[in-house]
């Protein structure tokens, strides 16, 4: 996949690996962003995942590649590289509050990218591996409700920053599963993200603050989305075979 122009375009692949399954999507995205799915595999993880959890690194290497191979075979093209979705290693949302001095300029991109790092910082990667990091709230010198910052003057900006974690053993055997079966992680997506993604519409996940469950083999998740955090479109990719199963 290439971005021109700031947007993706080309092949896509999306990797769900569960309890009972694997699978796999493969689609296509044009100059305008569509999405059009070209393959889908599907293969019976056969014991490999017990929990969101690897129990078995061979049997789910294998179902990794049977499904790929299915949805390669549909799609008539190859890939190489996958977004996964996870729901293992016990998966936690909290939210981490930093403040930037901006010396009365300008807030800048920069001034952004300073706090995201501010926040990253206080999460513990020998512990937890990072899944997600988005920026829920801004504020210019204690004024709250600022949607976008860039270009607005002040001497301090507050970020609250909503940051989902997890253990990270369970995600790194799952990525050494998808190594092993020849092909590169491009990123992790959380399922009950993704979940959330796939069933609902702009104005739900905005303004109706709805609490979603997900019910998968064998266990249950659940996502309260307080507001529109995330549109990439390796997410949303994802995010179909979710609202298809």
């Amino acid at each position: 996949m290439k971005t021109v122009n700031g947007t993706p375009e080309g092949l896509i692949a999306a990797l769900d690996v569960g309890s009972a399954k694997v699978a796999c999507l493969i689609a296509e995205i044009d100059a305008g962003g569509h999405i059009r799915v070209k393959g889908v595999g599907n293969r019976a993880c056969d014991g490999g995942v017990s929990g969101g959890a690897i129990v078995d690194m061979e049997a789910t290497e294998h179902a990794i590649r049977a499904s790929v191979d299915q949805a390669e075979k549909m799609a008539g093209a190859t890939v190489s590289d996958v977004y996964l979705t996870f729901s293992g290693g016990e998966p936690k949302s909290r939210i981490v509050e930093v403040n930037v001095d901006i010396a009365g300029h300008a807030v800048s991109q920069s001034d952004l990218d300073k706090a995201v790092a501010l926040a990253k910082e206080e999460v513990d990667f020998a512990e937890d591996g990072l899944l997600h990091a988005f920026p829920a709230a801004y504020a210019v010198d204690g004024n709250f409700g600022i949607k976008a910052p860039l270009g607005m003057y002040g001497k301090k900006l507050s970020v609250a920053l909503h940051v989902v974690t997890c253990a990270a053993g369970p995600l790194q055997n799952l990525q050494a599963c998808v190594r092993r079966a020849h092909l590169n992680v491009a990123g992790a997506v959380v399922t009950p993200f993704a979940a959330g993604l796939s069933t609902l519409v702009e104005d739900e996940a905005r303004w109706v603050r709805p609490a979603l469950i997900s019910v998968r083999a064998p266990r249950l998740s659940r996502c309260l989305r307080k507001a529109r955090s995330c549109t990439q479109k390796c997410c949303r990719l994802v995010a179909v075979k979710s609202q298809n199963r």
